[in-house]
């Protein structure tokens, strides 16, 4: 049987052409966008090489404010980074409730 859990999957890989609101925003902060990843019409996975090395916390004071204006611009709809150069996949949640961000940074290979 042929049964995907995975999911719909949209792939925007040409970054020039796509125009969305979270452009400008890794633009002004110097996120270079290779391509989109949408899962389930809703879920976007953001391919992007970093300037800076989200897993050292001197770099917070960049990190903190480009994950709340991503979100933002996102509609607050949950969202990944994933930056090959650093090897890490970032996973950022919008509680509604509380009206909190929260981030996990896995490692990848």
């Amino acid at each position: 049987m042929g049964i995907s859990l995975a999911g719909e999957v949209t792939v925007i890989s040409n970054i020039k052409e796509w125009h969305h609101p979270v452009k400008d925003i890794l633009h002004k902060h110097k996120v270079i966008l290779d391509k989109v990843e949408l899962h389930n019409k809703t879920y976007p996975i953001f391919y992007v090489r970093f300037p800076y090395d989200p897993r050292l916390a001197h770099n917070d004071n960049y990190f903190k404010p480009l994950y709340y204006e991503t979100l933002k611009a996102n509609g607050f709809w949950d969202y990944s980074f994933i930056d090959r150069s650093f090897q890490c996949k970032i996973n950022i949640t919008w509680d509604k409730k509380t009206k909190t961000l929260t981030e996990s940074l896995d490692d990848i290979e």
